[in-house]
C-alpha cells in the first residue's frame, strides 16, 4: 500500500476533512468531493454528474448515463450506489457500494463518511443532487436507522 491510498481495513469509518458541492461550469460538472486530507492526496472520492443532467447516445450505450464516481488516483466507477443515509446528529453519511465500485474503487461496501459538521448540510444536499441526475432511477436514502426516522 502506498502513501495515496487507505488500507482495504481502514475504510470502513472514513474521517472526513476537507468536502465541497460545487458546480465546475467549465467542465459542465456538479461535483461532491470529500478527502481525508485538504488536499485529497490520500485518500479522497468524487461523486459527479452533468450539470445538463442530458447523456448522450454514446454515454448510454456504454452504461455512463449515471453519476460517476472517481477517486484521488482517478479510478473511476459509474453508478453502483445501492444504498445510502444520512444522519444529521452524528454527521454521518453512510454509503453502500456495489461490488463492481468495490472492485474499481479498491474500497469496502459499506463506508461511514463522517463530516466536518458544518459541511454536512452542502454535502448532503449536494449528495441528493448528484443522484438525482442518475437517469437509471433517483436512488432514496434508508432511513436512519438510529434516531428511528
Amino acid at each position: 500500500m502506498d502513501d495515496h491510498q487507505v488500507s482495504r481495513d481502514a475504510t470502513e469509518d472514513v474521517e472526513i476533512v476537507a468536502a465541497a458541492a460545487v458546480e465546475l461550469s467549465d467542465v459542465e460538472t456538479f461535483c461532491v468531493a470529500l478527502a481525508t486530507d485538504e488536499h485529497g492526496e490520500k485518500f479522497g472520492l468524487s461523486f459527479q454528474v452533468p450539470l445538463s443532467g442530458e447523456y448522450d447516445d454514446q454515454e448510454r450505450r456504454l452504461e455512463m448515463n449515471t453519476y460517476s464516481i472517481s477517486d484521488n488516483l482517478g479510478r473511476t466507477a459509474y453508478g453502483g450506489i445501492l444504498a445510502w443515509a444520512a444522519d444529521p446528529a452524528a454527521s454521518v453519511l453512510t454509503i453502500t457500494f456495489s461490488q463492481s465500485v468495490v472492485s474499481v474503487l479498491d474500497v469496502e461496501e459499506t463506508l461511514r463518511f463522517h463530516l466536518p459538521s458544518d459541511k454536512f448540510d452542502e454535502v448532503v444536499e449536494g449528495f441528493r443532487r448528484v443522484l438525482a441526475g442518475d437517469e437509471q432511477g433517483f436512488l432514496q436514502p434508508e432511513p436512519n436507522r438510529e434516531s428511528g426516522e
